[in-house]
């Protein structure tokens, strides 16, 4: 029987297919509890001979091929619930392009976990790789729905961070999750494909009164690139999943007090993606918002039985502010920032609910 289940989602892996398995071989060798789940997104260059190969060498890796690509959502869901067959009792998801520092990175995650009852899952201080800084200490969490990577490009320090994330969640390139509480609240929604289904899960658990750890460990390295394979069609998948967040989790009347700031943003975002030349994957955005909304509804009722906290309590997770260096610029530094800040403190003055 195993403890707990690795799960690798693969998409085009042929480049980076050596490398990985190469890093994680020894861990692997370590720990014959843990086993190694890799699905495929129907890759089209050679990864599933890659893979295949590497099934041969090694017990405790399975595979399992998908007939189309069905993103992250749905793929690691497909890993999720062969890992409850197996009865594991953790899972823990790991990037195609997220390397383990440290051979008993395995035992840190499911450690931190096992000692404390309240924490639902727990990710970890995350290098990149290119330049060994910070790509993700946690991702903050701003109440209009933008992410952004805590510290990124910042030299490590671990009197900086505490075992918990109090402000947003924990990155999903790198993030163990107790199965029990899937099996209570749920897997990630299908319907996100890519981008936010991590925010909208830890989320839901902020929501139910469990907490998100944080090991103060450099234990993963990323090969971070913002600009990398999902190319300009990953503006659509956060901006529309962006949108599925916010008004699947925050109550009626907090949504009515957020709709001028939301507003606000949208029009900075409209301008900014008019900039980008991806203005038509923003209006793609909204349209499969609003052809959704029969979803979002569900969404809201599922949300609405396993809530025990007030909008309250969820917007002490949130932050006010962006500063994501990729769409950085002086009119989010010094208008949208300042305007986001005030309109933050009125809310938290009116919203007792």
């Amino acid at each position: 029987m195993y403890k707990t289940a690795i799960i690798l989602l693969t998409y085009n892996f042929e480049k980076k297919a050596e490398l990985f398995f190469e890093k994680i071989k020894n861990s692997l060798e370590l720990r014959k509890d843990v086993v190694l789940i890799i699905i495929d997104n129907n890759s089209k260059d050679n990864t599933k001979k890659i893979i295949k190969n590497e099934l041969n060498k090694h017990e405790n890796y399975i595979f399992i091929e998908n007939k189309e690509n069905f993103g992250f959502a749905k793929g690691n869901n497909i890993g999720i619930k062969k890992a409850k067959e197996l009865k594991c009792k953790f899972i823990i998801l790991l990037n195609d392009d997220a390397y383990p520092l440290d051979e008993n990175w395995i035992e840190k995650f499911e450690n931190n976990l096992e000692k404390n009852n309240k924490l639902a899952c727990s990710g970890c201080v995350i290098l990149d790789s290119n330049n060994k800084k910070i790509n993700s200490a946690g991702i903050n969490l701003c109440y209009n729905g933008i992410g952004y990577c805590q510290d990124f490009n910042k030299e490590y320090n671990k009197k900086n961070y505490t075992e918990y994330i109090d402000k947003g969640y924990a990155m999903g390139a790198a993030l163990i999750i107790k199965i029990e509480i899937l099996e209570k609240l749920g897997y990630f929604k299908d319907e996100y494909f890519l981008y936010h289904e991590d925010s909208e899960l830890q989320i839901r658990f902020i929501l139910s009164g469990y907490k998100i750890g944080f090991i103060n460990e450099t234990l993963i390295e990323h090969d971070y690139n913002f600009n990398s394979r999902s190319g300009k069609n990953k503006f659509y998948y956060i901006e529309r999943n962006r949108l599925f967040n916010i008004f699947s989790q925050y109550k009626i009347k907090t949504l009515i007090l957020l709709f001028p700031i939301i507003i606000f943003w949208e029009l900075g975002i409209l301008l900014f993606s008019i900039k980008e030349n991806w203005f038509y994957l923003k209006i793609k955005a909204y349209k499969d918002f609003f052809q959704n909304i029969k979803n979002i509804k569900k969404w809201r009722k599922e949300n609405k039985k396993i809530r025990i906290i007030k909008d309250r309590e969820l917007l002490k997770h949130m932050n006010y502010n962006v500063k994501f260096s990729e769409i950085d610029n002086i009119l989010i530094k010094y208008i949208a920032n300042p305007v986001s800040f005030i309109y933050y403190l009125l809310l938290k003055i009116i919203i007792w609910w």
